[in-house]
């Protein structure tokens, strides 16, 4: 049995509002908490509805279920970037191993979030429709890998307009949390 989800306004604003308080649920940033040079790093080239480069720390881990949400792994990308973060979901809570994974709307496939802009002050908000996430190296401790993306969404100050494209590339190395 397949089951049909619309993504509008109404329903991507507080995915996106979860999203941001995922990325943010495991505590301050490295830079924040003093370090200097966090050893974690993605960077992404958007482009589309918004010409634009982003780069920040990477992290990933488990996050519990909670309520009727099952434990779903999330790898969190740029979660303090000045210029935005990707936030990528996979079902089960289980770590990815090496490999390449489809990224859609699909149920089972890996689910990626863009958001451009500031986490205080966000500029648009994007969900992936199509592309892969590539893991090249998966520790306990650092997964390593890129990411092609297809996405589409809305401006903070369009926000009625949700078919605004963009694509996204990019590079990780992040920590576990």
């Amino acid at each position: 049995m397949t089951e049909d989800i619309t993504v509008n306004s109404s329903t991507t604003y507080p995915i996106a509002l979860m999203a941001l308080a995922s990325l943010t649920a495991f505590g301050m940033s490295p830079t924040l908490r003093g370090e200097d040079h966090p050893r974690s790093h993605y960077s992404a080239a958007m482009h589309g509805v918004i010409n634009a480069t982003s780069q920040g720390e990477a992290t990933f881990g488990a996050v519990p279920p909670a309520g009727q949400a099952p434990a779903v792994f999330s790898l969190e990308l740029g979660a303090y970037s000045e210029q935005g973060s990707v936030l990528f979901t996979m079902k089960d809570g289980s770590r990815p191993t090496a490999g390449t994974y489809h990224v859609s709307d699909d149920r089972d496939a890996v689910h990626a979030l863009i958001v451009t802009g500031a986490p205080s002050k966000p500029t648009g908000v994007f969900h992936a429709n199509s592309g892969t996430l590539t893991i090249t190296s998966s520790t306990a401790t650092s997964i390593t890998g890129s990411f092609v993306l297809d996405a589409t969404g809305f401006l903070a100050d369009s926000p009625d307009d949700e078919g605004r494209a963009m694509d996204v590339t990019g590079d990780f190395m992040a920590d576990g949390k």
